[in-house]
């Protein structure tokens, strides 16, 4: 929606364009072919040393004892708000690393904005 909040609290992990130094791992995308506009690329492996301004990931690591893993070379893909199963670490502010690779318990949200 236009306000830029979603529902992202512990039902599925919820892949996002947030990648490791345009690492595809197991996802079978060429990354450096995707308009940078539509991706934030981290070239270190912390929240410390890759602010981007917006992405949540710095601002709010770690709030309410939310899961938070950085990515990295081999978990290069981010994913956002935790599995249901994941009770009190899953939330909003959570966030990890995986290798991009299809699974029954991650998703993802296409987000359609207007343009003028």
């Amino acid at each position: 929606n236009i306000s830029g909040i979603y529902d992202t609290s512990g039902g599925a992990w919820e892949y996002v364009m947030g990648n490791y130094n345009n690492t595809a791992a197991n996802s079978a995308l060429t990354i450096s072919s995707i308009d940078n506009r539509y991706k934030d690329i981290y070239t270190g492996t912390s929240a410390n040393t890759n602010k981007i301004l917006g992405d949540t990931i710095g601002e709010k690591q770690g709030w309410n004892s939310d899961y938070a893993h950085f990515v990295s070379s081999s978990g290069p893909w981010f994913k956002r708000g935790g599995h249901y199963t994941h009770t009190t670490i899953a939330g909003v502010s959570s966030f990890s690393d995986d290798d991009g690779r299809a699974d029954s318990s991650f998703s993802f949200r296409v987000v359609l904005s207007p343009t003028k």
